[in-house]
């Protein structure tokens, strides 16, 4: 029995030994089969990502935006021009309405001239609207209204204006003295400059250089011109007595004149001009310069 003991408690000892080595974190791990191939780096695997929309799907998609205050395209759109595709950007829209497919009333066409507008704002706020910049918008515009829908140009014209940029008095002034223009032109240029200028000189050169547009656009002027601007004797009342008294005066400078006179009805210097059109052949005219030529009650 002690000789079988003997050799039980020599094998419990061995078998313990050799778990103990299985066991071991120090041991060395067993070498690994080589297939003879050279090893290759494998990439990571890449992260699955919806490509970039084009621009003018984001357009296109603002477009079907049912509310405009939340509508990612429009967004999307926001965020690029306020990175290095502004101009992209830009370009698209400029081309949108270049196109003539939309109108100024389209919501396309209300975002493009929104996008626009919002870029210029961008790039005056970080003092980044320099002259060759304002040049080519200015060329852009230009380009742009050449085969657009005509509701575009009031809008950016004002556009132009409202961003300082160079040469827009000048280009907006075509509209007065231009060939080929209407009083009509003439009056909404008129009514556009007139918050943009720093003095009166201009519509004086109107009055003595561009006939009938001329004095569409200095009537149409005095509504929005600050009033620092010019004397009533010397400007504002010669031009009124002027106007008044062109035989069949347009419409178009009848009513913005009529219109002037009634913010002055207190007046009797102003009642008196709209006495000068109570014989006008137009009978709302006629009816509304009676009206003003009398006291307000």
């Amino acid at each position: 029995m002690t000789q079988v003991a003997v050799k039980l408690s020599v094998l419990i000892a061995l078998l313990a030994l050799i778990i103990t080595c299985e066991r071991n974190p120090f041991s060395s791990p067993a070498p690994k089969e080589t297939s003879g191939e050279t090893p290759r780096n494998e990439p990571p695997p890449m992260a699955m990502t919806a490509p970039a929309k084009s621009i003018s799907t984001l357009f296109a998609e603002a477009a079907d935006c049912p509310n405009r205050y939340r509508c990612d395209a429009l967004d999307e759109l926001y965020k690029l021009i306020e990175g290095p595709r502004g101009r992209e950007v830009v370009t698209a829209a400029f081309d949108l309405i270049a196109g003539g497919k939309i109108r100024e009333q389209d919501r396309q066409g209300k975002f493009a001239n929104q996008v626009i507008r919002e870029w210029l704002l961008v790039l005056k706020n970080k003092n980044a609207l320099d002259a060759q910049t304002g040049t080519w918008c200015m060329a852009q515009i230009r380009r742009a209204l050449k085969t657009s829908d005509p509701g575009f140009t009031g809008s950016l014209q004002l556009l132009a204006l409202n961003a300082g940029l160079e040469g827009a008095l000048d280009w907006v002034e075509e509209d007065v003295t231009g060939p080929g223009k209407t009083t009509e032109n003439a009056c909404a240029a008129g009514r556009f400059l007139s918050g943009y200028l720093k003095d009166y000189d201009r519509a004086r050169r109107w009055l003595k250089n561009a006939g009938d547009n001329g004095l569409a656009a200095a009537i149409c002027s005095l509504h929005h011109f600050d009033h620092d601007f010019f004397d009533v004797e010397r400007d504002e009342l010669p031009l009124l007595r002027k106007a008044a008294g062109v035989p069949k005066l347009a419409g178009e400078i009848a009513w913005p004149l009529l219109d002037h006179v009634e913010i002055h009805r207190q007046d009797a210097r102003f009642r008196a001009i709209a006495g000068m059109l109570t014989a006008h052949p137009d009978e709302k005219i006629r009816k509304q310069a009676i009206l003003l030529s009398t006291p307000e009650k």
